[in-house]
């Protein structure tokens, strides 16, 4: 996967449809997961939202 975020032609297609790739450790990527989890409940618990 790192490999092919080094070529130009995705990186190019990737940033005309708006997203900026990141190469990430696994570890990373955990704590990138979690970090986005929690930030998303707090903002679900302020809004009251419920599950059908």
């Amino acid at each position: 996967m790192n490999k092919l975020l080094k070529t130009t032609v995705l990186m190019e297609r990737l940033a005309k449809i708006g997203i900026e790739p990141l190469a990430l450790t696994s570890a990373q990527f955990e704590k990138l997961l979690i970090e986005d989890l929690e930030r998303v409940e707090k903002i679900v618990k302020i809004s009251g939202a419920k599950v059908d």
